[in-house]
């Protein structure tokens, strides 16, 4: 058993946000507090020159330079198998530090050893709260975003719903899952839970984690104290297809995994029933948008994938 010299592991994966990436770690050191920390970087085969940067700026942070782009679960993965830290903190890259977020979040971890994870309060640039934590999905209320019918949610309670209004949250709230942009875990509650899930390539690996972490008998918690910008999904969204590609094909792993085939081949069909009930309106008018149609598309490839069984082999962002 390796030996703990560290109070937080710092882990960001990174893919082509050098920017971000320099003003992420910029932001960590520029909020240190009173413990002892480490940061290390895990790059999914940058081509913009994230790693030479990383090195000539920062040579105190631990770089591990993949050869091809192993997604979210597994880049952190081998990061967390050679982390010091008693605590895992796992950060995005496109995110800035407002306060002293892992050690205010540490300091709650040892202040409630029942809680497993602990998510914070997202602020997107301009101020806002982002919704970052919620209830575990179910197919209802993926429909509801699929339609655009989520803002009702609260007025329709038997569709359910996914996401919290974290605005609304004052104080440290029990949640059902937490966004993995910014989420501390002790390090041996990851261990036994077995690390992220690698069965997906990006999307829901952080609510299939909390999961298994309640599973296990701990709590998952968001706790607005800790405070952290976000700019939202800047590696994903340099590839949309693929980014829509993977997160149909996560939403349906996860329903196959926690609810088995029958409801994984139901939420299919439900995307494909929202797919419809998206562009019939705008085939009426005569105007289709080119990202309705792209969604269309993917909402059709989807249901393909399932009935041939080659959900696997839609491609990756980067490759």
């Amino acid at each position: 058993m390796r030996a703990i010299k560290t109070d937080i592991s710092i882990i960001i994966v990174n893919w082509n946000t050098k920017g971000f990436l320099r003003n992420c770690i910029k932001s960590i050191y520029d909020h240190e507090g009173g413990y002892s920390l480490e940061v290390i970087v895990v790059d999914n085969a940058s081509s913009d020159g994230s790693t030479q940067m990383v090195k000539a700026e920062f040579p105190s942070v631990r770089l591990i330079q993949n050869r091809s782009n192993e997604g979210f679960a597994r880049a952190n993965n081998r990061a967390a198998a050679v982390a010091k830290g008693e605590h895992l903190f796992f950060l995005n890259p496109d995110t800035e530090l407002v306060n002293s977020a892992p050690g205010i979040m540490m300091e709650f971890l040892h202040a409630h050893p029942d809680v497993g994870a602990v998510g914070c309060c997202l602020i997107s640039p301009d101020g806002s709260v982002q919704d970052s934590c919620g209830f575990f999905p179910g197919i209802n209320s993926y429909l509801l975003e699929e339609c655009r019918l989520d803002r009702f949610s609260r007025f329709i309670p038997a569709f359910g719903r996914s996401k919290l209004r974290c605005r609304d949250c004052c104080a440290a709230t029990e949640v059902d899952w937490v966004i993995g942009a910014a989420i501390m875990v002790p390090s041996h509650i990851l261990r036994r839970v077995g690390g992220f899930p690698e069965d997906y390539f990006l999307y829901l690996e952080d609510t299939d984690l909390c999961r298994r972490i309640k599973g296990a008998g701990y709590r998952v918690v968001y706790f607005p104290e800790a405070r952290v910008i976000h700019h939202w999904e800047k590696s994903a969204t340099q590839d949309k297809v693929a980014s829509y590609y993977e997160h149909y094909r996560s939403a349906y792993r996860y329903f196959h995994i926690h609810e088995g085939p029958f409801y994984a081949m139901l939420y299919a069909a439900s995307m494909l029933g929202a797919c419809g009930i998206r562009i019939f309106p705008l085939l009426l008018a005569g105007v289709v948008s080119e990202r309705a149609a792209s969604r269309a598309v993917l909402d059709w490839k989807v249901i393909k994938g399932v009935l041939l069984g080659d959900i696997s082999r839609v491609r990756k962002p980067g490759q």
